[in-house]
């Protein structure tokens, strides 16, 4: 899943990413986008053959302080964008995510192995072990460390704010926020602190065996 945007945007201002050329190299079938904002706004993907007639394949609505999800949608021109217009107030937070479909058909959303999502009929023969599950546990504004041995884990925030980093006491401010909806992979060996803001959070982990 890819940034493509992070940076705030003014009333009723929009981001427009430069069109991406789905057939350079392996071709994408199809592309889902993520947003969350601290204000309303909405998400739009547009396709082309020429950059000039355009069609407007997905609009999505964006309210306040919520995850929302455009789910996968299917390419059939050549040229892509993704769009966002923010609504009548200023933005104090924005995150929009990317990602993209090369395997021919729209993805199941399974989790398979970190970092890589599979259609359910592939599953028996790629579905990786789970080494353990660490139970839902709470996060505050106290960090909270969890020691890992270069070991595959999927972090997932059931709700609430929460970041984290490798130190042993992690902060809001240089830590990297995860989101409620989006699990996280990562291979740790060491600290992997995560720490909440008032709101607090809840977070469950998976470990994987190699």
């Amino acid at each position: 899943m890819t940034q493509l945007r992070t940076n705030l945007l003014q009333p009723t201002i929009s981001y427009t990413q430069e069109w991406q050329d789905r057939l350079k190299q392996d071709p994408i079938v199809a592309v889902k986008g993520i947003v969350f904002s601290d204000k309303t706004g909405t998400l739009y993907i547009d396709e082309s053959d020429d950059k000039s007639t355009i069609t407007q394949l997905a609009e999505k609505l964006v309210s306040a302080n919520v995850t929302s999800e455009q789910d996968w949608v299917k390419l059939t021109k050549r040229w892509y964008r993704f769009r966002y217009v923010n609504g009548a107030s200023a933005q104090g937070e924005f995150i929009l995510l990317q990602d993209i479909d090369k395997s021919g058909e729209l993805r199941s959303g399974i989790l398979a192995s970190p970092g890589v999502v599979v259609n359910t009929q592939l599953i028996g023969s790629i579905m990786p072990l789970v080494d353990s599950i660490i139970p839902a546990f709470a996060v505050s504004t106290t960090a909270v460390p969890q020691v890992f041995t270069n070991q595959n884990i999927t972090v997932h925030i059931l709700s609430g704010n929460c970041w984290f980093n490798t130190s042993a006491t992690a902060t809001t401010v240089n830590g990297f926020k995860l989101l409620p909806g989006m699990p996280l992979d990562l291979r740790v060996n060491g600290t992997l602190s995560l720490i909440s803001d008032t709101t607090g959070a809840s977070v469950q982990i998976v470990v994987w065996e190699d």
